[in-house]
């Protein structure tokens, strides 16, 4: 069935859990339009499989998941540059807290080379932030 995803329309989250389960999350992961009402666990198991670009760029296929707990489970899973590129596909979340996590981790360079997706983010707290984080090496291109 894996193989033959893309033929199909309206599965459910239980036949997306069960290939999960089963090794095929890259199956999933590339056909997430063919899944209705995917749901956190599912979310949750493609990041385990390091498919959090198939997430990004289906995002209206996890409805009701709110996406500030995407972007911080991108973040606890190490795709803060995919995050932090694909920023203006979410909604609704705590820029000023994603950026702070972000720059926390030791990736502040993600923040400045897209400052422009944090909204309401001044670029001197967030060059403050990063001296406060030790990283010199963005600021000054050590």
């Amino acid at each position: 069935m894996a193989d033959n995803l893309g033929s199909f329309q309206n599965l459910s989250r239980e036949i997306a859990n069960k290939l999960v389960d089963t090794g095929d999350a890259v199956s999933v992961a590339e056909h997430l339009e063919v899944f209705e009402m995917l749901n956190e666990d599912i979310l949750i198991k493609l990041l385990e499989n390091h498919q959090g670009y198939a997430i990004i760029k289906n995002i209206d296929k996890f409805p009701g998941i709110n996406h500030d707990f995407i972007a911080n489970k991108l973040i606890d899973f190490g795709d803060v540059w995919l995050l932090a590129n694909n920023l203006d596909l979410f909604e609704g979340i705590n820029y000023q807290k994603v950026a702070s996590r972000i720059i926390n981790c030791g990736e502040g360079e993600a923040v400045i080379k897209n400052l422009q997706k944090f909204k309401g983010l001044y670029s001197i707290l967030v060059l403050k932030s990063c001296l406060d984080a030790a990283e010199y090496k963005i600021i000054f291109k050590i």
